[in-house]
Parts: C-alpha cells; structure tokens; sequence
C-alpha cells in the first residue's frame, strides 16, 4: 500500500495494521479466542492514548461489530469499549468544545433513543447499541468538521475492513443463512458483523468496501484483487439486491467519467456484458458453474420469471406489498399521527418493519418527520455533488455511498444498530 507517511505517527500505521490482523483473527474464531480479544483490546487502547489515528480503527468496529465478539472474556463488548477509547480521547487528547451543533446532533440522538424505547418498545439492549454506534458516528462527523479526516486515509481502512469480512466468507465460509427458494436452501451466506448473517445486509457492506477500495487510489495495486475478492464474496450471498446495486454503481461511475463519447461506449459495454452474462447463467448446465453461480443465476431467472408475469410480491419476496400496506396504513391514520407519527405497532398482525426505510419513516416520524428526513438527504447529495473543492475520487465515492444507501434503502429497513449508525453517517452527514 502506497501510504503518505506525515499522514501518520511512528505509532499508528503499525498498531493500525496489527488492529486489522487481530480482528481477521477474531472473526475466524468467531470471537470465542479470548486472548485474540485483549490483544486486539491492547491495541486500540494503544492507539487512543498514544497516536492521534483511532479515528481509523473505529470501521473495523462498526462494520464487524458483532463478527469481533468481546473483548474479556464475554464480560465488555467492543462497541463499549469503543466508546470508552472515543471519551477516553476526548477527555485527555485535546480541550472539547461544545458545539451548537454537537448539541444539537446529540440532542436528536437522545430523542431518537428515548422514541424507540417508549413508543417503539424495543428491547433495552438494543438501543443502547444503537446509541453507541451513533455516538461513534458523530464522533466520525465531528472529525470531519474540524478538517482533521483524511478522506483517502478514511477510505483505505473502511476498504480493508470491508475486505477482511469478505475474505471471511471467501475462506471461511461465512455464516449460512438457510432459506427455502426452490432448490437453493441453505445455499446463501452472509458476512460476519450483520448479527443473523443476513446476505441482504452482508451484501450492503460488502459493495460499501468495493466503492472504498475502487476510489481508494492509495491501495495501488491491491485493488483489483481485493475488488475481486469482495465481488466472489456478494456473489456468495446470492443477494439478487446486492447485485442489482452492483449493476447501479457499475453504470453510476461510468457516468461520472469525463468524456461524453466513451460513457457511451462504456455503457452499452456493460449492457452487452450483463445481456451476455445473463445469458451464460441461465443457459449453461449448472454443473458447469460453481456453486455460487449456479444459485444466484437460478435465483434471478426465478425473479425475472415472477416480474415477467406480473406477480411483484413474489419478485420482491413480499416486500413490495408489506411496504403498500403499510405505507396506505400511514396515509390513513388519524391527523396528528398522519403528521408526526408516534405508533408503536405500526399494522396489526405485521412486522414492525416494512423492508423500506423510507415508508418507516413515515410510518414511525409521520409525514412532517419524513418530509425533513427527505430534505436532509437531499441537501446533503446537493453539496457533495455541487463540492468542486472535494478531491474528485472522495468526491465520486461519497455519491456513490449515498447511492447505496438510497437504493438499500426501499429495499430493506436501515432502523436500527450499526446499520442504521452508517445510515446517518453516509446520508444525513457527510
């Protein structure tokens, strides 16, 4: 790796180094090798009191968080002890100032805590590691304000991150997520980090890493394996989401390169691909194609079947009409829930969630709440499309994050956790 080195203390680059190792080992032990744990507790420990770079380590928590299991022995959970490094560093590194700003950010966040406590009745545990990983969000965000964030840098650790859960689902085989579709059971795969493996979100953090690495010019020449790497491991989620998003940020990047002629040839480039490469998958004998393959091509000849002949619920997995329902059910409410939301259960006999962020919004802020949310998420795409004095590759990679998310987004419910901490981070503050 090409790497300024003023960018970083004496200290930092090895320990940051030493962090990521110790974590592929945690991740490999399933986080039950307490030694593994301490050590990689020592570390960034090390990195919050000695060096000014624990700003780096902090993806490796919030993209593995549960795949690095604890830190002694069962007892501490490394988003605590995250959070204990992060006010560690406030209290010793530097004066902190209280900001408006901060205040106010903070404030939402205590607000949002207490909603999901009261109204929602969601369990204890989980909104206090949703307070947690938002606070080390707003920790990222307050860096970042004060201009000490050096983006590439930034990049190249969350890419590495990335790259470490997928080469555990490469090597190691990740963590199965059994599901009945026709002759695929139990044939899908998630990464380390998502809590149930689930290969939807799996997939979410795996193309956050390939975005990372592909605008991470630092990386040189690591990039194309480790792109290939992560694209073998979304290929194992069998993900027919992760891969749609995929095509969406491949056709997304050519339009950001300059010269009008070639995106035209690019993209009817990648139209013949995708044609010729759909074509391979569902014509070839499926012995011929390695697991991986043959499934996702089976899972998407089942989906363009069902598209095909109009049958949407079945093509989304249902989540089409969860969101109607719910979403005609929030339209319908009595004036001050239609406007500020406030339910705990939002339809009777439904899940919580609808699979859209979006309609959950509504559903849980009312339409006043949304409305803001919206606003915010496209404020923020304005900027960072209108910043000429961005680096252009950090410039074109933060569009395509918020991209992502946008497209997972009337896909899946980002609600709650580590999920929904990157969720704030890439939509409503970078």
């Amino acid at each position: 790796m090409d790497i300024e080195k003023n960018k970083y203390s004496t200290k930092s680059l090895p320990l940051l180094i030493i962090v990521h190792c110790l974590a592929f080992g945690a991740f490999a032990t399933n986080g039950k090798n307490p030694a593994i744990g301490v050590l990689l507790a020592c570390s960034l420990f090390f990195l919050a009191v000695y060096t000014d770079d624990l700003i780096y380590a902090i993806p490796i928590v919030l993209i593995g968080n549960d795949g690095l299991g604890t830190v002694f022995l069962g007892k501490i959970a490394f988003g605590w002890f995250a959070l204990g490094l992060v006010i560690i560093e406030r209290l010793f590194k530097r004066k902190y100032k209280v900001t408006i700003s901060w205040v106010y950010k903070f404030g939402i966040l205590v607000l949002y805590t207490l909603f999901l406590y009261a109204v929602q009745e969601t369990i204890l545990s989980t909104i206090i590691k949703t307070f947690i990983y938002v606070v080390l969000v707003l920790h990222l965000d307050d860096y970042d304000r004060r201009k000490q964030i050096d983006w590439e840098c930034l990049f190249m650790w969350i890419a590495i991150s990335c790259f470490l859960t997928a080469l555990h689902l490469v090597v190691l085989g990740g963590i199965p997520y059994a599901e009945s579709s026709g002759k695929i059971t139990s044939m899908r795969y998630g990464i380390v980090g998502t809590g149930t493996g689930d290969p939807n979100y799996g997939g979410l953090r795996l193309l956050i890493g390939v975005i990372c690495t592909f605008y991470c010019k630092r990386l040189k020449l690591l990039r194309i394996p480790m792109i290939l790497i992560l694209i073998y491991a979304i290929v194992n989620t069998i993900s027919v989401t992760t891969i749609f998003a995929l095509l969406i940020i491949i056709v997304c990047g050519i339009l950001a390169e300059k010269g009008i002629s070639k995106k035209i040839k690019y993209i009817f480039g990648l139209v013949l691909g995708v044609i010729v490469i759909g074509y391979v998958f569902v014509t070839l004998p499926s012995e011929l194609l390695p697991s991986g393959l043959d499934a996702l091509g089976y899972r998407l000849n089942e989906k363009i079947n069902f598209l095909w002949a109009g049958n949407y619920a079945n093509a989304t997995t249902g989540r089409s009409d969860l969101a109607s329902e719910q979403l005609l059910y929030a339209m319908n409410r009595n004036a001050f829930n239609w406007l500020f939301g406030m339910e705990a259960t939002p339809v009777p006999g439904f899940k919580l969630l609808s699979h859209n962020t979006f309609v959950d919004f509504i559903i849980h802020f009312g339409m006043i709440g949304g409305l803001l949310l919206f606003l915010r998420i496209v404020s923020r795409l304005k900027n960072v499309y209108l910043n000429s004095k961005e680096i252009e590759n950090i410039r074109a990679g933060k569009l395509q994050l918020k991209i992502l998310f946008c497209f997972f987004s009337f896909g899946l419910s980002i609600y709650m956790d580590t999920t929904f901490a990157l969720w704030v981070f890439v939509l409503l503050l970078i």
